[in-house]
């Protein structure tokens, strides 16, 4: 009987201190529970941010692409001694200024998994060279590759870091 009782009291206080146990896990799996709800949230209002920058870079581009064009154009048919010459240039600088702050963004809001593959340097910094010359005031550019290395890499994204390193180089 005495026994019993205390089979029964030490029954009892495992049975207890499993209830708390449960009640200890759940609470952690409750907390566990709203932090994963409240990340999920975050991160949808974080792709809702990026699909907004997307669509608002593009609405952007397109006027911004039409006056660096338009002013160009006008300054191919003008003299640099002319006194609006100046003044137009910055026009263009600043629209190239922020072409590259839209590309940058758009970028950011839709990244490219990198699909590497084996891909010659030289071929690839002759292509973009080409790419660059097309463009008025660009037709200058001249890179002495003297040696060939292949590499495992993306070319739309190794294209993408020449362009800029390029483009950079020309402006500096």
């Amino acid at each position: 009987s005495v026994q019993n009782a205390l089979l029964h009291t030490s029954l009892l206080g495992v049975v207890l201190l499993l209830a708390w146990g449960l009640i200890l896990l759940q609470l952690r799996l409750r907390q566990r529970l709203q932090q994963a709800e409240e990340e999920n949230q975050r991160v949808e209002k974080l792709a809702a941010l990026g699909e907004m920058s997307s669509v608002l870079a593009h609405e952007i581009r397109n006027p911004l692409g039409g006056i660096k064009g338009h002013t160009q154009l006008v300054l191919e048919g003008m003299s640099q001694e002319d006194s609006h010459h100046t003044n137009l240039s910055t026009v263009v600088n600043e629209a190239v200024r922020l072409e590259k702050l839209i590309n940058q963004l758009l970028t950011f809001a839709r990244p490219k998994e990198a699909v590497p593959e084996p891909l010659s340097l030289s071929a690839q910094l002759k292509h973009t060279i080409s790419m660059l010359q097309e463009h008025p005031g660009h037709s200058q550019i001249e890179v002495d590759v003297s040696e060939d290395l292949f590499v495992l890499a993306d070319p739309g994204q190794t294209e993408q870091i020449l362009l800029n390193i390029l483009k950079n180089a020309l402006e500096a």
